[in-house]
C-alpha cells in the first residue's frame, strides 16, 4: 500500500502522463453522421424516449442479517412505460441521511424521463454497531464511535446496500401499484455521486483495504451490466477515504462512465478522480472530462446549474449519461453511434471531453 507523503508528487506526475497518452490515443469518429459541427445544438443526445415521472415514496425496505438495518427508498419511474424497464440504483453523495434517497434529483429525473426506473437509497447512519462491527473498525484504524458508525455505514454497508436491493426487487415491485411489473432484473445499473460512488465502484469489482497487510474487502456484484460515477472516489494516498489503492480497480471489467473534470474538487487532488478509468480493464469504459473549473463537483450531479456555464454543463453532462446507458443498457444505435463519436466536443465548443478505452 502506497504512503501518500512519499509517492503523491510522483504519483500525479505519473498520472498526468497516462492522461495524456491515453487522450492522445483516443481516435473517435467523426461526428457528421450524429451532428452538425456548424449548429452545436444538434449534437445533444436525446433519448427517443420522454415520460413524465412519477415518484413512489415511503417505501422501507428491513435486512434481518444486518441488526435488521432500515433502508428508505424513494423511486422515480416513467408514468406509462410499458414493462419491464432498465433499473439504476442510484447511490446519494454526502453523509448518511434519511433524506439521502432526495438526493441527485435531478439525474434521477433525467432517466426516469428517459425510461429508466430509479431507486434512491438512503444510508442511514449505524449509530450502535456491534459488537464484531466495533472489532472490524478498530482492526481498520477507526477506534471512535462515531468514526466507526460513519465506516460502518458509508463503507461496508453501503456497496452490501446493492446485494440487498437487488435480492428484494420483487419486494419493491409490490410496495407501490405503479411499480408492478416494472423492474426489469436482468438489465440493472450502479450509479451515484461523490460518497455514493464508493459503493458503484465497490460493486463493480474495485477492492478495499484501509490498513497495511489489513482485510480487503470485495463486495462485487455480478448481476448490473452498467454502471455510472460522477464526482468518483479516488485512491486512499490521495486523500480519499473509501479504502481504494492505486491497484483496487484493476478488476473492474463492465461498461463503466467516470464523469469528473477540473473544477470536481473537494479538497483532494482532482486528477486521481481519474485513477478507475485509467487502471480498470479496457473496453466499454468512457471517462467525461470537463475542462471548465466552473463545473464544480456539485455540477457533476447536474444539480449546481446556477450559472449561464453551467446550466449548460448540466445539460451535457446529463446527455452524456443518459447516452451511455441507452449504448449499454438498451442498446440504442444512434446512442452507441453518439458514444463513439465526438459530438460532445462539438456540443460543448470543447469544454467537455469525452474519452473510451
Amino acid at each position: 500500500m502506497t504512503s501518500p507523503r512519499k509517492y503523491l508528487a510522483l504519483s500525479l506526475g505519473l498520472l498526468f502522463t497516462i492522461i495524456s497518452a491515453a487522450f492522445s490515443g483516443a481516435r473517435p469518429i467523426e461526428a457528421s453522421g450524429v451532428c452538425d459541427g456548424g449548429n452545436p445544438e444538434t449534437c445533444l443526445y436525446i433519448s427517443d424516449l420522454n415520460y413524465n415521472v412519477g415518484i413512489a415514496d415511503g417505501i422501507v425496505l428491513v435486512d434481518p442479517a444486518r441488526g435488521n438495518y432500515e433502508i428508505p427508498i424513494l423511486v422515480r419511474y416513467p408514468i406509462g412505460a410499458p414493462g419491464p424497464r432498465p433499473v439504476v440504483i442510484w447511490n446519494h453523495g454526502g453523509d448518511p441521511s434519511p433524506n439521502g434517497k432526495t438526493r441527485s434529483e435531478e439525474w434521477g429525473n433525467t432517466l426516469a424521463a428517459a425510461g429508466y426506473v430509479v431507486i434512491h437509497p438512503s444510508r442511514l447512519l449505524v449509530e450502535h454497531p456491534s459488537r464484531e462491527l466495533n472489532r472490524e473498525c478498530k482492526a481498520n484504524g477507526f477506534n471512535s464511535p462515531e468514526e466507526c458508525a460513519l465506516w460502518v455505514t458509508q463503507m461496508r454497508f453501503g456497496p452490501q446496500n446493492t446485494h440487498f436491493l437487488i435480492d428484494n426487487l420483487a419486494r419493491i415491485q409490490a410496495a407501490h401499484p405503479a411499480l408492478s411489473g416494472q423492474l426489469d432484473q436482468t438489465k440493472i445499473v450502479v450509479a451515484g455521486h461523490s460518497a455514493g460512488t464508493t459503493t458503484v465502484l465497490a460493486n463493480a469489482g474495485a477492492f478495499q483495504q484501509w490498513v497495511t497487510n489489513g482485510t480487503r474487502y470485495v463486495e462485487r456484484d455480478d448481476r448490473p451490466i452498467a454502471f455510472l460515477a460522477s464526482g468518483p472516489q479516488g485512491p486512499m494516498y490521495a486523500g480519499f477515504n473509501s479504502g481504494f489503492q492505486t491497484t483496487s480497480f484493476a478488476n473492474i471489467d463492465r461498461p463503466f462512465m467516470f464523469i469528473t473534470g477540473v473544477g470536481d474538487e473537494t479538497g483532494e487532488p482532482i486528477p486521481t478522480r481519474v485513477t478507475g478509468w485509467i487502471t480498470s480493464i479496457p473496453g466499454n469504459k468512457a471517462l467525461v472530462w470537463d475542462t471548465d473549473p466552473g463545473a464544480v463537483h456539485e455540477t457533476m450531479d447536474i444539480n449546481k446549474c446556477d450559472t449561464a456555464v453551467q446550466n449548460n454543463h448540466c445539460r451535457w453532462l446529463a446527455s452524456a449519461g443518459v447516452a451511455f446507458l441507452d449504448a449499454v443498457v438498451r442498446e440504442r444505435p444512434e446512442a452507441r453511434e453518439w458514444v463513439a463519436s465526438n459530438a460532445l466536443n462539438l456540443l460543448s465548443g470543447g469544454a467537455i471531453e469525452l474519452h473510451r478505452r
